[in-house]
């Protein structure tokens, strides 16, 4: 209670203090594309299709070794690496998403 009372004081002060005509003549982002834009985007998109592979690619051959030790009894090893693996599929997969939250 006494920490949410201390926030709240502490908008109270600081509001007053904003200039809103100074806010109003901050930069703005212009939202048009720079010159060359185009190559730059087919490049990302070849990037993010190879590192999608790659991905794929990984799940395989990670369950492919998982099925070849699980013969010896060894099988739950490469739990930990197909965790890794799909933890990159996900950081690949949402890198635009965290790019644009981002900017």
């Amino acid at each position: 209670m006494m920490l949410a009372q201390l926030v709240m004081d502490a908008q109270a002060t600081i509001t007053p203090m904003i200039d809103p005509v100074a806010l109003g003549t901050m930069a703005q982002p212009q939202t048009a594309e720079p010159p060359g834009i185009a190559g730059f985007k087919n490049i990302l998109s070849w990037a993010m299709w190879i590192a999608l592979s790659v991905c794929v690619l990984g799940i395989m051959v990670t369950g492919a070794m998982m099925a070849i030790a699980s013969r010896d009894g060894r099988g739950g090893e490469h739990g930990a690496r197909l965790l890794w693996v799909l933890v990159g599929c996900v950081v690949i997969g949402s890198a635009s998403g965290f790019v644009n939250v981002l900017v």
